[in-house]
């Protein structure tokens, strides 16, 4: 069954388009980092789910585009965590460059906890499956 996500930042979709919005951005684990530059993210990474853009992020480590995914990705977090703090911001950054960068683990730890104090059971939800995922294969 595929749930229609939509956030207060961007308008209600079709279920049609939502989907086609969600196949292209798995797609585009194999296509060209150019395909996706910064218009095109602020485009359309608002039109799935928090935990979706996520997913989709973490497919992006070691690549260009993961920056400019991150910075996306924080900007909905904003939108959906109401009572996040300016303190809260800044932790969110800098889980995010440590999830891109040479500390992984660590920055998925913060950022889980960080989502889980403010109540994305999604978004914790795939960052649980990522890091048991690193320790099933010794990391990656």
């Amino acid at each position: 069954m595929t749930r229609l996500a939509t956030t207060p930042d961007a308008p209600p979709m079709q279920p049609a388009a939502l989907d086609a919005v969600r196949r292209e951005f798995r797609r585009s684990r194999h296509s060209s980092p150019e395909r996706w530059g910064r218009r095109r993210l602020s485009e359309q990474l608002p039109r799935v789910a928090l935990h979706e853009a996520l997913e989709i992020l973490l497919d992006w480590r070691g690549e260009p585009r993961f920056d400019t995914g991150a910075v996306a990705w924080h900007a909905r977090l904003a939108g959906r965590a109401p009572r996040l703090t300016l303190d809260d911001a800044e932790r969110a950054l800098t889980a995010l460059d440590e999830l891109g960068g040479s500390r992984p683990a660590v920055g998925a730890m913060a950022l889980r906890a960080l989502c889980e104090r403010h109540g994305l059971a999604e978004t914790v939800g795939v960052l649980d499956d990522w890091l048991g995922q690193r320790q099933s294969y010794g990391g990656f």
